[in-house]
């Protein structure tokens, strides 16, 4: 017996994990827009303009070093943690010392390149110091994407709630803080302390709940789970890679236009209220990953069947109600930041739209990453990606930050209907059993 028949129902899971993630989305959503908020204004338009470009380095570096980590994580420790803990250490160990050489690797190479990407890439040598701080970010957030993948895993979301929520606030301070007192360089500064905070207090939760679970990390045989990295992690990354990298090259191409950087401060601002259309579907797909994971681990297929019907109607309903909302208010939301950001008003627009769509696809990515099925996301990402350098190259030019976010538009349409395409591919041979659920 591995004690899993004591476990709550899925349906009291689910409301527990969605009670708690919704609190600390809600902490979280309104802390990014907050500092966002404060960054801009404290900023100014061009400077806000500057660190939202450094902020997207550092998250594409990041996200590239992640590996595709904390989603193995995630995966493999929602489906094992009750029936095979002692391949989970050996797992866990593997993924723990990928991330340490990544996280460091890229930290080097942002401290070494800082120079040539703030030259090069964005015409702006001044940007070369900030860049460089920024390192700190890449190296701490990369850690922790691994860390809140094994608590996922673990279904803590009441420990995942407190943690971001006490993150959310440090982070609200130091960027106001640091802002105030050194402009940019002091915005930047903030981005990796509060990496910092995060990690420590995820790090302390992961050692609990380790001993809660009786499993133990081990370095030792990890190379008999090199498979977690070829069938799963490997696509992930690549995944990560070509998503995060044609994300900041569209952002690069943007802010080399003829008032570039203002165009990328109104995208930034405009994006902020992608939040809100995600906000409801954000924490139900981040509460069912795990539970998804963990049913069709025990081949528990109907049940999976219909926690996943009710993702996509849930996330349908509340997305776009949320966007709608905010189509007829942009101006006034967009004015919180400032009054020359007012006229981005069609672009948080479009953007509400665009997230309408991203939610959808991000819902529908969900039967990939539960069946095992990563390759195929590799595919999508190359369409995506595909299609957004293509219509950004076209658009970003003449159109600005309305030309991105149509290009945005444009690669979500793709990556879905490839999402419907997979999906019905999985239902019927992956898993015949939800034909009759």
């Amino acid at each position: 017996m591995n004690g899993s028949d004591n476990r709550p129902g899925i349906r009291t899971r689910l409301v527990s994990g969605i009670k708690w993630t919704a609190a600390v989305a809600f902490v979280v959503s309104a802390s990014h827009l907050a500092t966002s908020v404060i960054a801009a204004r404290l900023l100014g338009l061009e400077e806000f303009g500057e660190f939202s470009i450094i902020r997207s380095t550092a998250v594409m570096m990041s996200n590239v070093a992640a590996m595709g980590i904390g989603v193995a994580a995630t995966k493999h420790v929602a489906e094992l943690r009750n029936t095979n803990r002692e391949r989970l250490g050996r797992i866990l160990g593997l993924c723990s010392l990928i991330t340490i050489a990544t996280s460091g690797l890229f930290s080097l190479a942002l401290l070494l390149l800082a120079e040539a990407i703030a030259t090069s890439g964005f015409q702006s040598r001044q940007l070369t110091d900030p860049l460089r701080v920024s390192s700190l970010y890449i190296f701490f957030v990369t850690l922790n994407e691994y860390q809140n993948g094994v608590l996922a895993g673990f279904e803590s979301f009441a420990k995942l709630a407190r943690i971001n929520a006490i993150q959310a606030v440090g982070s609200l301070l130091l960027i106001s803080t640091l802002a105030w007192l050194w402009g940019l360089p002091g915005a930047a500064w903030a981005l990796g302390l509060s990496g910092i905070l995060n990690w420590l207090l995820n790090r302390r939760e992961i050692r609990k709940q380790l001993s809660i679970h009786k499993i133990a990390a081990t370095y030792r045989g990890v190379l008999q789970e090199r498979a977690v990295l070829t069938d799963f992690a490997l696509p992930v990354a690549f995944s990560g890679i070509i998503g995060a990298v044609t994300v900041w090259a569209c952002n690069a191409f943007l802010v080399r236009q003829p008032q570039g950087m203002a165009q990328m401060a109104i995208f930034t601002a405009a994006g902020s209220f992608r939040s809100i259309v995600m906000f409801v579907p954000g924490l139900v797909i981040r509460v069912a990953t795990p539970v998804l994971c963990n049913l069709v681990g025990e081949k528990e297929y109907s049940a999976s069947s219909r926690v996943f019907r009710v993702n996509v109607l849930i996330s349908a309903v509340t997305s776009s109600c949320a966007a709608g909302a905010i189509i007829l208010v942009s101006p006034e939301l967009l004015a919180v930041f400032g009054k020359r950001f007012v006229v981005g008003a069609e672009v948080a627009g479009l953007v509400a739209v665009v997230s309408i769509v991203e939610v959808m696809a991000n819902t529908l990515y969900q039967p990939l990453l539960a069946y095992g099925q990563i390759w195929w996301q590799v595919r999508v990402i190359i369409c995506w990606s595909l299609t957004l350098t293509t219509i950004a190259w076209l658009t970003a030019g003449e159109y600005g930050a309305l030309g991105l976010a149509a290009a945005y538009l444009a690669a979500h349409l793709v990556s879905l209907g490839l999402y419907l395409f997979v999906g019905y591919r999985i239902k019927k041979s992956v898993a015949p059993e939800l034909a009759h659920s």
